[in-house]
């Protein structure tokens, strides 16, 4: 007979087969615990994998649609010109826009088309959107030499890399001009680098014959100098033919609305790229009305402004005018005054009221106060 003890942990067959069987079953179930992680693990991340690129696709998806909504109606623009609400009408946020301005406040210039680039809201994507409406150049302008230099002696030669011996002369250094003596040499050439006049004679096949040259001009702080290249000296000439050349300029005058770029390079300080600019702005403009209006041209100096107005005349400006009842949307915007959002509201204010009586009547637009329509009256008509 069993004692109370052991008949309390006795066990029949059948409940030891059942314990058995609970602690098999107990047993697998805590391999399957540890060891499903690694059972299963390649394929639970070829499923997450899945899932994470899917919801990229699908949020790239929405991003490009959003972006496809956007109705942005492009115009051709100078970024240095515009300001926040331009920004905004190309496709900017009013924060970007500022950030913009700011960037430009801080004495940042756009001069080639990818400088745009440097703004960090603009990837290559928006960029390749603006690229087509920017009124910048597309590449830094080759250094080109004009035909006269700032003696107004004219240079019939490319001015590369001439062919000379070794060794050439440093004249003098000044802040003006130097004249007196070259009339006994020939072959002087100058250039001016950071205010300072530069005057070099060559070539000598010696140093001795250079040093004999440099005593006949008498100029103690002359020095000779080995140089490489003579690329950006230019031919100067002797004191009595700048006194011509000073005459013939003071007497210059010129029509603003008619000069070519050739005509318009004969004033000092206006090469190649400012006379092009010129031409170029006024063909935009459909003609100068104020000599003022050069102050609007893209790089074009106050100083050398100044320098030039009084050589310049404009003789009964005759405008091109753009017809505001017929024009659209692009004709208009196409003026420099002219952004897209002016231009829509003519166009709008035309389809809601009918033609135009008047100029004046374009002044029903909120975006057109009195300064804005001064300058406009000039180049709009009416019929």
């Amino acid at each position: 007979m069993l004692s109370p003890l052991q008949n309390y942990f006795h066990y029949s067959r059948g409940e030891r087969r059942g314990t058995v069987a609970l602690l098999i079953i107990i047993t697998i179930l805590l391999l399957f615990y540890f060891f499903r992680g690694w059972v299963f693990q390649e394929n639970r991340s070829e499923v997450d994998i899945a899932k994470f690129e899917s919801k990229i696709t699908s949020f790239e998806a929405q991003k490009n649609a959003e972006l496809s909504k956007q109705e942005i109606a492009y115009f051709m623009f100078d970024p240095n010109t515009i300001g926040v609400e331009e920004w905004k009408a190309l496709g900017f946020s009013e924060k970007q826009a500022a950030s913009i301005e700011n960037y430009k406040a801080s004495g940042a210039q756009f001069k080639v088309k990818k400088d745009v680039l440097k703004l960090f809201m603009v990837d290559e994507y928006k960029y390749a959107q603006l690229e087509p409406y920017i009124d910048l150049p597309t590449d830094y302008p080759d250094q080109q030499f004009e035909k006269y230099d700032d003696h107004g002696n004219y240079k019939d030669y490319d001015n590369e890399t001439l062919d000379f011996t070794a060794y050439g002369i440093l004249l003098a250094e000044s802040k003006t001009p130097i004249y007196d003596g070259f009339d006994k040499l020939e072959g002087v050439h100058y250039t001016k680098k950071q205010g300072v006049y530069q005057y070099l004679l060559m070539p000598f096949e010696n140093k001795a014959d250079a040093e004999v040259a440099l005593l006949e001009v008498s100029i103690p702080e002359a020095e000779i100098v080995e140089l490489k290249t003579t690329k950006g000296y230019y031919p100067v000439a002797n004191n009595s033919g700048q006194e011509s050349i000073e005459k013939d300029y003071k007497e210059l005058i010129i029509e603003l609305n008619k000069a070519d770029t050739t005509i318009l390079k004969k004033l000092y300080g206006i090469g190649s790229g400012y006379a092009k600019r010129i031409v170029k702005y006024r063909e935009a403009l459909g003609g100068f009305v104020n000599l003022n209006q050069l102050s609007e041209v893209y790089g074009l100096k106050p100083e050398t402004i100044e320098n030039i107005l009084p050589h310049l005349v404009l003789k009964n400006p005759n405008t091109k005018k753009i017809n505001v009842n017929t024009a659209t949307t692009d004709d208009l915007k196409a003026h420099p005054y002219i952004d897209w959002k002016v231009a829509n509201s003519i166009v709008q204010i035309r389809n809601n009221y009918g033609k135009f009586a008047s100029i004046d009547e374009i002044t029903k637009s909120v975006l057109i106060d009195d300064e804005l329509y001064n300058r406009l009256k000039p180049y709009l008509k009416a019929e």
